[in-house]
Parts: structure tokens; C-alpha cells; sequence
């Protein structure tokens, strides 16, 4: 459960941030996005091919 205070917290840790890194009036420069958009490890997609060709890598 997420209490207010956590919320307060958040958005204050937020706006440090923020002005850490001179963010404020810069909106186009932050991105959003969430575990599903950034893949950490490569995974190639299987290619289903005749066995008279050698695999390529």
C-alpha cells in the first residue's frame, strides 16, 4: 500500500533531480518508460530455415 508520505517523497526526490540536472524547463528531453521497454539481454529470433544452409552467426 502507498502511503502520502511515500508519494511526497517520491515527487521530492523528483524535483531534486530535476534541478540536479537542469530538467525543469526541459520536458522534451524526458522519456518515460517502464520494465517492458528496455530489454537487458539480446535474444535473436529463431529462423526456421532448409538444413542445406549452414547456420550463420
Amino acid at each position: 500500500m502507498v502511503s502520502e508520505k511515500m508519494v511526497s517523497n517520491f515527487f521530492e526526490n523528483y524535483q531534486k533531480c530535476l534541478q540536479k540536472h537542469d530538467l525543469q524547463d526541459k520536458p522534451h528531453l524526458l522519456y518515460n518508460i517502464d520494465e517492458k521497454g528496455v530489454s537487458i539481454d539480446h535474444k535473436p529470433p529463431y529462423i526456421v530455415a532448409s538444413s542445406n544452409y549452414p547456420a550463420q552467426r
